[in-house]
């Protein structure tokens, strides 16, 4: 008798970026899809045990509208696949290289940060030229500076603005901030000090304490806490009673809140074996192939699919059919990713440029 488990090798950095690439699919799609009527809502950062039944309402008596249900009501955990990721990668690359606590922030800080930056400059051009044809606020200064400073997710209202998915923002970079800390206790203490993370996010979150507790690394540690556990080994089995239990949990949390409290852990476990299973298959080359392109390019997307939806949505609108839904989605997302390039390719030029300038200042010193 064969084994009843799932049997993985350590994952390579080819497929950690195919795993961002599902995620960003995810988002993007569900970016888009939550935001058209009947907009039902979401389980993201907080509970509603009504959700799923309306939305089994809703597919009732409209069944062609399951694409549309699927990434608006799911969509949202691909977040939390780049969280996994972002563990997974940083344990591995931690590990390997024994940084200090500043040498591991600084390339973080500097990459993402910087990205962001440029973007930003990016909306505002686009908010200024915006405003000139319009009567209402476009441009909101003060949720721009809370975003900036990297705190719009203490700051009550302030946390999806002035774009939505930048929610992500202040979170991965408290994130970098307080990875180094739990690796060092993991190092130290092993698994103990992972399940005793993990029990602490669980019970912090549960109590209620923090109503935006899901904005921050605080409201993931379970997460994280996995992403670094499965990096600290070279294979891992995973057990198929564990993959069904995984889908009983996640059942149980569209009507339970303490279920659903675990719910991203347990679709990581079931999206990371599927992903496994189907990389192997020949018949899905081409999709890796076009996942591995979306994750190569994920960073700059996630920052401007939240601002640039707006015309395909009007064109969902006035289609008003799933179709009009699917097509409208699907065309802010080629939109997306080809604005995407653009601004890495002008990130690339503002970095070459300004690594040219600092050269020349350093050699005349």
């Amino acid at each position: 008798m064969g084994r009843l488990s799932f049997e993985f090798k350590r994952l390579t950095l080819a497929e950690e970026n195919i795993i961002k690439g599902v995620g960003i699919l995810l988002i993007v799609m569900h970016n888009f899809m939550h935001n058209l009527p009947p907009m039902l809502g979401q389980n993201e950062f907080y509970f509603d045990p009504t959700l799923a039944d309306n939305y089994i309402g809703w597919l009732s008596s409209s069944p062609e509208y399951l694409i549309n249900a699927f990434f608006s009501l799911w969509g949202h955990y691909g977040v939390d696949l780049f969280i996994f990721v972002s563990a997974y990668g940083c344990a591995i690359s931690y590990q390997k290289t024994k940084k200090s606590y500043l040498l591991f922030l600084k390339p973080k800080f500097t990459k993402v940060y910087f990205s962001f930056v440029i973007c930003l400059f990016v909306y505002i051009v686009l908010g200024l030229l915006k405003q000139q044809f319009v009567t209402e606020k476009v441009l909101f200064w003060d949720a721009i500076l809370w975003k900036l400073l990297l705190i719009s997710n203490f700051i009550q209202g302030q946390e999806i603005t002035p774009v939505g998915p930048w929610w992500f923002l202040p979170f991965i970079f408290q994130f970098y901030l307080l990875f180094p800390l739990l690796l060092r206790g993991f190092n130290k203490y092993g698994n103990t000090a992972l399940i005793v993370t993990s029990i602490s996010g669980y019970v912090i979150e549960a109590s209620g304490v923090w109503s935006a507790i899901n904005f921050s690394p605080l409201g993931h540690l379970p997460l994280i806490c996995l992403g670094m556990y499965l990096a600290g080994k070279k294979s891992v089995s995973i057990p198929y009673w564990l993959v069904a239990l995984s889908v009983l949990f996640f059942t149980l949390g569209h009507y339970n809140f303490y279920f659903w409290l675990i719910a991203d852990l347990s679709v990581v476990v079931i999206i990371f074996c599927l992903f496994k299973f189907l990389l192997n298959m020949p018949s899905t080359a081409m999709s890796i192939k076009l996942l591995a392109l979306l994750g190569g390019i994920s960073l700059h997307l996630f920052l401007v699919n939240g601002f640039l939806r707006s015309p395909f949505k009007s064109i969902a609108l006035s289609l008003d059919s799933w179709w009009g839904d699917v097509v409208a989605a699907l065309l802010s997302l080629m939109f997306s990713l080809a604005f995407a390039y653009v601004l890495k390719w002008f990130e690339g030029y503002i970095r070459l440029f300004t690594s040219q300038i600092v050269a020349r200042n350093t050699n005349k010193v």
